[in-house]
């Protein structure tokens, strides 16, 4: 095979987008990382509350009709 200007433009533009490509993963992989991150401080902030009782709740609830019917 004969190596001319035209193969070597073409690896150039090959190598070149091959290196866009992993620029816009390596981007994709790290918003993934970021969001994460964001995910487990969300879950350690939920671990560190105290668990909401259902009875609790359901003590101081009214019916929607209930609250419509005060107005």
């Amino acid at each position: 095979m004969e190596v001319d200007k035209n193969f070597i433009l073409l690896k150039i533009s090959q190598y070149e987008k091959q290196s866009s490509e992993l620029n816009i993963q390596a981007m994709l992989n790290q918003g993934a990382a970021d969001g994460l991150k964001t995910l487990l401080k969300e879950l350690e902030e939920l671990e560190k509350q105290e668990p909401v009782q259902i009875e609790d709740l359901l003590k101081n609830s009214q019916k929607v009709g209930e609250i419509e019917e005060e107005k």
